[in-house]
């Protein structure tokens, strides 16, 4: 009997609340608190907050999960894994099976579309008492919720068991695996319904889901399935919407990931931390941006900061103005919004990764002092090997009194992403507007040169070189939000960015060369590395490169960096968790593994 409890409570237990877990405790699961529970709005609400505890999809470090995705498995990152992640650090070397560890993620989506089931199905019962307007706009956002939590399931596991009830019975519970687009047909229909649902009348507010969020989740998820015309529209009316209530892009790109830019109208919803939010911090700055002293676990890639265009709005090797000595120069000012460069100074000190640098400098209240240069992997192994540090969403103001945890609240989506959507639907529709996708890539360009004399307008007029411009400036606008993974997924391009191998940045630049490649999917390539730092190496005291390497043990933290394999005909989608399969199995059920598993 606990095998069957375990499927039913997926979806019946998924009724807990955020912070009333203990409602679970009132009941036995025979006897589910949804027979006196939702009788009243207060009851509904917090029913409606236990579905929002399920949206940031949480895995590590209070971080949400596509976070680590784009970080271990994209171009975008060097990452050091220090544990097994939900069955990343399997999936980085192509090497996952179904018991890697994918059981959480897959449970916690289930969780949340429990959660979303119960409330729905047993609203009905306030609805006497609620305000009609209330209790439609409660139903909206449960809607909208269940169909992301659906939107990320066929994203990563393609076909899988739908349920929009909740089960009481095994039958119920352990259904079969129905098709990726009979589940996307029926989630973009409940997407209209809550739009036609919402309380028009709240606006401006970033911790709840709104019209124009609506809108904006439906054409992410209709562009990610490929359905472009939906995208567009879907986009359109999300921009539309957002425009009549007060929503618009930030007026500083660098400012919009720190505590002044929390509550910016470019965000359309948000991940609030600390009391006024999930009542926790979370720990980016330990994992993605800088500890001084100590290391950091992820990294921007070279790979990255060459993905930057010029001054002029060229990829770099098509810029003659593009100087290799002075790399990080006359680039769009993004790169130096998101990523800590060589020589920055950055909390109080002078950043420099070059592995000869032994020694930096410390500023405190106007003073410039050297001290030994935690920084350089030479001093102290792991400093970051990449040559540089995330900035994106690290508070530079509280840095120096909390080097582990920060509670800047992480966007969920914004106004930026909207554009994008638009661009790209317009690009790869059938008759699409070119026209209308540059000018939505150029407000975003506009944005991001402010303070400029001006800024460099898209150029492209064929359908392949706007495709490369939307490509290219979704990595750099959305870099270390959680996107990279999902694009590189759903372009079916993995098999070509996971075998590129990584590259350090340049040491000598004074006598700097060589320029990468960039081919026409944005892709950056190296045909010649020799320029590059060898980061896989250790050195000897003098310097010179020690050429059997890192030992094994070291070896074996930077999978996604070391090992970069991918298996196209099975690696686009993860594997059902044997544990679900095994409980199918148990109860007279059968639920088919993906290809190749």
């Amino acid at each position: 009997m606990k095998k069957i409890y375990k499927a039913l409570a997926l979806f019946i237990a998924g009724f807990a609340f955020i912070s009333c877990d203990s409602m679970l405790d009132l009941k036995p699961l025979s006897s589910p608190t949804d027979e006196t529970f939702f009788s009243d709005e207060t009851e509904l609400q917090l029913a409606l907050n236990s579905v929002y505890g399920s949206m940031p999809l949480f895995e590590i470090e209070h971080m949400p999960f596509q976070m680590y995705m784009e970080a271990v498995l994209s171009d975008n990152s060097f990452y050091r894994i220090t544990d097994e992640q939900a069955g990343l650090q399997a999936l980085s070397k192509s090497e996952q099976t179904s018991t890697s560890g994918f059981e959480k993620f897959y449970e916690n989506l289930y969780k949340g579309i429990g959660r979303a089931n119960n409330l729905l199905q047993n609203m009905d019962k306030a609805s006497g008492v609620v305000n009609e307007t209330q209790f439609n706009d409660i139903k909206a956002q449960a809607l909208c919720m269940r169909a992301y939590f659906y939107h990320r399931l066929v994203l990563y596991f393609g076909d899988v068991p739908y349920l929009d009830f909740v089960p009481t019975t095994p039958d119920q519970a352990f259904l079969p695996r129905t098709p990726k687009e009979e589940i996307l047909d029926t989630i973009l229909a409940d997407l209209d319904n809550a739009a036609s649902l919402m309380d028009k009348g709240i606006t401006g507010v970033q911790d709840r889901i709104t019209l124009p969020f609506v809108y904006a989740i439906k054409a992410r998820i209709a562009l990610y399935a490929g359905r472009f015309d939906v995208a567009a529209t879907a986009a359109q009316m999300s921009l539309e919407q957002a425009e009549a209530n007060g929503y618009q892009l930030h007026p500083s790109y660098g400012e919009l990931f720190t505590f002044d830019g929390e509550d910016s109208p470019e965000i359309l919803m948000r991940l609030p931390y600390n009391e006024e939010g999930f009542g926790k911090s979370h720990r980016i700055v330990l994992r993605f941006g800088t500890r001084f002293g100590t290391y950091s676990q992820c990294g921007p890639a070279q790979n990255l900061i060459d993905a930057y265009l010029t001054k002029n709005g060229l990829p770099i090797d098509e810029d003659p103005e593009y100087d290799p000595t002075n790399p990080w120069e006359n680039r769009d000012p993004r790169l130096k919004a998101t990523v800590v460069l060589p020589q920055d100074l950055w909390a109080g000190r002078i950043y420099e990764s070059h592995p000869d640098s032994l020694e930096s400098y410390k500023i405190e209240n106007g003073v410039k002092s050297r001290e030994l240069n935690r920084n350089c992997r030479s001093v102290h192994w792991p400093a970051y090997l990449s040559g540089y540090l995330y900035r994106k969403y690290v508070d530079e103001t509280s840095l120096a009194e909390r080097t582990t945890k920060t509670d800047v609240d992480l966007h969920f989506m914004r106004l930026a992403e909207v554009y994008l959507i638009l661009a790209e639907a317009e690009i790869e529709r059938n008759g699409g507007d070119l026209n209308k996708a540059a000018s939505a890539i150029n407000k975003l360009r506009e944005r991001a040169w402010s303070g400029e004399d001006d800024y460099p307008a898209v150029t492209a007029t064929s359908k392949e070189q706007m495709r490369k411009v939307l490509r290219m400036e979704r990595r750099v606008e959305l870099a270390m939000e959680g996107f990279r993974y999902d694009d590189l997924l759903r372009w079916r391009m993995l098999e070509k960015v996971r075998t590129i191998p990584f590259v350090g940045r340049v040491l000598d630049l004074k006598n700097a060369k060589t320029v990468p490649s960039i081919d026409m999917d944005g892709i950056v390539t190296y045909p010649d590395m020799s320029e590059y730092d060898k980061w896989q190496y250790m050195r000897n005291e003098d310097g010179s490169v020690k050429e059997e390497g890192y030992t094994p043990t070291y070896k074996e933290r930077w999978h996604n960096a070391w090992n970069r394999k991918f298996n196209p005909d099975r690696d686009y989608l993860f594997p059902i968790p044997q544990s679900e399969i095994d409980l199918y199995e148990a109860n007279g059920k059968t639920l088919p593994q993906n290809k190749g598993y």
